[in-house]
Order: C-alpha cells, then sequence, then structure tokens
C-alpha cells in the first residue's frame, strides 16, 4: 500500500473514531468500532478468513481451545496475532497475557496489543518464540506523525515483509527505550550511572567519591541538559522567525508546533499562562496552543485533499484564521476561543460564515464535511 494511500485511511479513519468513541463502551464494540475498521485500513479483508480469523483458536500447552482476537495471515500461515481490550484501558501497565502463551506455540513473530486507540507492536527479538517484555513500535490514533505513518506501512498487506520489519524493528526497541530513559532524565534530573558517563568525559581528575561528586555538580549536569534542550530549541525558532527569536523560551509553552507567521514568541517564566504560545502586545494578539492543536486537525482533515504546505494559519485579535495560499479571500476556518463559548466558523460557497458552537478541538472533526466543502471553489 502506498504512504498516501495509508495517511488517507488512518485519517479517514480516525475522524470516525472521535465520533464514535463516546459511544464505546464493552470490549466487543471496540472491536467491531475500532479495532476491525484498523485491520481493514492497512489493507486486510477481515471478511476473507484466508486473511483474517476473528477469535482464532488453538491449544496453548495446557489450556485446549484458547481463543485470541484476531489473527492476519500471510502466504497461508499466521503473521500478525491480536489482542484486543476495552477502548481506555491502561495497555501500558498491563502484560500481552494471551500474546505471551500463542507466541510460545506459533510460528508467529509479532504480535498487537491494543484497546482501539492504543497499538503495541511485540516481537521476538530477544528470544525466538518467546515475546519481548516491551513493544517495539506503537502507535496511537489519536497523536500520530508521518514517522509514525511510515513506520505502520510495514504492517499493510502489500508492503508486509517479515525480515524487514524484524531488521527494523531491534533498533526501534532500542531507540524507544533510550528515548524513554533521556526523558525520564530530563524531567526528573540525571541519575547515578548517567552522571556518572557525563561528568567523567569532562572532570579535570580522576572522581573518589562519586556521592559527594554528585551533590557538588549533579546541578551542573542537569542545568547542561536543560540549556542544550533550551539551545536547540532556539535554533529552530530562529530558523523560523528569523532575528526575532527569543533568547529564552518556557520549555512548557512548547507544546505545539510553531505556526506560520510573524509574530514575536512570548518570553514566559513559570508563572506565566501555559496556554499562550505567542503574544503580540503591540496588535493585542494572543495565539495559544489550543488555536495551534486546531490549525493541525484542520490540516489533518484536508490531508490528501490539498497540499499542506498552502494551508496556513493566521492569527488577528478577533479570531484565529486558517487560509488557503495565505489569503484573506480564501478563508478555511476561523477559531474563537477566547470567549466563554467556544465555537468554530466555516465557510460556504459565497464565503458565508457558518457558526458551530464546540466544547474542546476534538470536536472540530465533526465538521470535517463543512471544513472540506469550501476547498473546491479555491482550487481550480
Amino acid at each position: 500500500m502506498e504512504l498516501e494511500q495509508l495517511k488517507q485511511n488512518i485519517d479517514q479513519l480516525k475522524l470516525k473514531m472521535l465520533k464514535r468513541i463516546d459511544h464505546i463502551d464493552t470490549e466487543e464494540t471496540t472491536k467491531m468500532s475500532l479495532i476491525s475498521p484498523f485491520i481493514r485500513a492497512l489493507g486486510y479483508d477481515t471478511e476473507d478468513p484466508t486473511e483474517v480469523l476473528a477469535e482464532y483458536t488453538a491449544d496453548v500447552g495446557a489450556k485446549k481451545g484458547e481463543k485470541i482476537d484476531y489473527a492476519i495471515k500471510k502466504n497461508g500461515r499466521v503473521a500478525i496475532i491480536v489482542e484486543a481490550k476495552k477502548l481506555n484501558t491502561n495497555i501500558r501497565n498491563i502484560h500481552a497475557n494471551q500474546l505471551d502463551r500463542y507466541f510460545n506455540c506459533l510460528d508467529c513473530r509479532f504480535g498487537i496489543l491494543t484497546n482501539g486507540v492504543d497499538y503495541h507492536f511485540y516481537a521476538d527479538l530477544d528470544k525466538a518464540n518467546k515475546m519481548d517484555k516491551y513493544p517495539f513500535f506503537t502507535f496511537n490514533m489519536k497523536d500520530y506523525d508521518d514517522k509514525n505513518i511510515s513506520e505502520l506501512q510495514r504492517f499493510t498487506n502489500d508492503s508486509f515483509n517479515e525480515d524487514e520489519i524484524i531488521g527494523g524493528a531491534d533498533k526501534l526497541k532500542y531507540t524507544r527505550a533510550l528515548k524513554d530513559y533521556l526523558v525520564s532524565n530530563y524531567s526528573n534530573g540525571v541519575d547515578d550511572e548517567l552522571f556518572k558517563f557525563l561528568f567523567s568525559t569532562v572532570a579535570e581528575s580522576r572522581v573518589s567519591n562519586w556521592s559527594k561528586a554528585k551533590i557538588e555538580y549533579g546541578e551542573a549536569v542537569n542545568e547542561a541538559i536543560k540549556q542544550f534542550v533550551s539551545d536547540e530549541i532556539k535554533a529552530k525558532l530562529k530558523s523560523a522567525f528569523g532575528d526575532n527569536a527569543p533568547e529564552t523560551v518556557s520549555q512548557q509553552n512548547l507544546k505545539a508546533e510553531v505556526p506560520v507567521g510573524t509574530k514575536e514568541p512570548v518570553i514566559n517564566d513559570v508563572t506565566s499562562d501555559k496556554n499562550i504560545l505567542f503574544r503580540d502586545d503591540e496588535k493585542g494578539i494572543i495565539t495559544t496552543v489550543e488555536e495551534v492543536e486546531a490549525y493541525h486537525i484542520v490540516k489533518s482533515i484536508l490531508r490528501g485533499l490539498v497540499s499542506l504546505d498552502k494551508v496556513i494559519i493566521r492569527d488577528t485579535k478577533a479570531y484565529c484564521g486558517v487560509l488557503f495560499e495565505d489569503n484573506n479571500r480564501k478563508p478555511i476556518a476561523r477559531f474563537h476561543f477566547n470567549t466563554s463559548q467556544k465555537y468554530l466558523t466555516t465557510f460556504d460557497s459565497e464565503r458565508k460564515e457558518i457558526k458551530h458552537h464546540i466544547n474542546s478541538v476534538d470536536d472540530i472533526y465533526e465538521f470535517a464535511d463543512e471544513i472540506k466543502a469550501v476547498i473546491p471553489f479555491y482550487v481550480k
């Protein structure tokens, strides 16, 4: 399956998921409404038992007739097994017992544990026929990017190649583990082992008492890491804003991608409003994290319909707008979030405003058709 087709499949499924999610309260409904459509989005026919078997039965050790929720077949044998949990189950903190047992008896290299939103992909990288303790790849239907889609493409019906996936899975597994380790050390301060490694590279003499060294220099190591991250952020902001980039930026404000525009980013301290991302005091314009998130939702809705580099955010004092080709005469949507009642504005063929009350940015997905409807009038 081509990458662009997979993107469209997943984006369309996401729209449907957000409409269905409040009505799903059982594991069976989760499977029917979320997981089966996900498998179909990867190009498998869930109605063809030569490709997908629901409630797959096999004898596992002393357990007879135990069932796994889905078995996906390639070339006549089971290639991927799927264990389903009810929506909102925190699968990060549970062990995939059924997958683990099936790895012991099936000639199968991949297992997926899912609650319909989070998909955790497992393999037997450490020991043959023994499922690894941690997934090598995770995919979240509410929060994914092009890199995630590219990794997911490996599991589509047309692209599936066991050897290629295994070859890349080892790298993914350790990249993910190292990222989690670095995030933990950034948030909570460096642990003893990382401190020893980092400080020993710059210490002018051999350290004889590491406990004392950490008391004296632990804060310096923590600060060095944070300054490095801050400098990297500033470099990216300078690339986007030129000489208007700030000298310092609070990390808590970088919760969304920097939008296209010319406003100077806010220089906030830790007491500032966490929802404010950019401020232009001269023009009285404030851009919030919510507005930028809404902008990305609109881009997600329009993916595959137009080139996304033509979908531009432009904030004003009255509202935050999304324009086609950065043209005021080609409005796509407007966000009115600085009022007691949030609402979204879409446009008809004559560019007349249609207002929709919303409670959160996720509600924008409910108006995907209205947002798409205006595009044909701008694209000849």
